[in-house]
């Protein structure tokens, strides 16, 4: 069995000269369009990017490893866009967009996941979307994965084997910081209203196998001296 954890977290638009796609936007757009339909222009689509996520040290004391963020950005092209990450069977509510292309940006703070994405133009709800861009309401999404390796930065043990949890102040000074690895999936990503990361920030997963979760069980655990499964598990 290999051990699957959910995560998501969210970051922030980057600024652009517009929406209106490049010449280069359009031919990876393209590449996303089904065979038989014309490739859009750039009377048909609106173009934006964000970074999605990076390698610093979030506020609840986890991070990815550069590994992690070149799997990413490997999996991040062809995904959809939501809305809060509803898709659930309980949700009518449809991708409103879609990522048509990823890179890995190096910036004076860290390592980061850039991605761009596509929607349609001349549709009320296009119009209204690249509006609230613009005018920087809806200014963050969302990355939603799943990771096979969750360990600590002290003994590299997964968080479910060790006694140690994310945050915790050692006596020789040192903060223990849960090292996030071997992502398997990228679902989707979503436009959030707002996260808690340094430059990202996360949201809740499903079925307990969030990593604030496991952060929480792990520092209970520690403090009550209990080991425990802490980790949904998928085959």
């Amino acid at each position: 069995m290999t051990k699957l954890l959910k995560r998501s977290g969210s970051a922030y638009f980057e600024q652009r000269a517009g929406l209106d796609p490049t010449l280069e936007d359009l031919e990876l757009i393209a590449k996303w369009v089904p065979i038989g339909w014309p490739a859009p222009d750039s009377k048909a689509v609106y173009a934006a990017s964000a970074l999605v996520c990076n390698n610093l040290v979030d506020h609840y004391s986890t991070r990815f490893t550069d590994r992690a963020l070149e799997q990413i950005a490997g999996l991040l092209p062809g995904t959809n866009v939501l809305r809060n990450h509803n898709e659930g069977f309980a949700s009518d509510d449809l991708p409103i967009a879609r990522c048509f292309s990823s890179e890995l940006v190096k910036r004076t703070d860290g390592l980061y996941v850039r991605g761009s994405f596509y929607w349609e133009r001349g549709t009320t709800f296009g119009e209204d979307m690249a509006k609230r861009i613009a005018l920087g309401i809806w200014r963050e999404v969302s990355l939603s994965w799943w990771m096979a390796s969750f360990t600590n930065s002290i003994d590299g043990k997964p968080m479910d084997e060790s006694p140690y949890y994310p945050g915790q102040e050692l006596a020789d000074g040192q903060k223990v910081i849960g090292i996030m690895d071997d992502v398997r999936e990228v679902n989707e990503f979503s436009f959030v209203a707002r996260g808690g990361q340094k430059n990202t920030s996360i949201n809740p997963a499903r079925e307990g196998a969030d990593v604030l979760d496991l952060v929480h069980a792990a520092r209970s655990r520690v403090q009550q001296g209990r080991f425990g499964k802490l980790w949904q598990k998928a085959s």
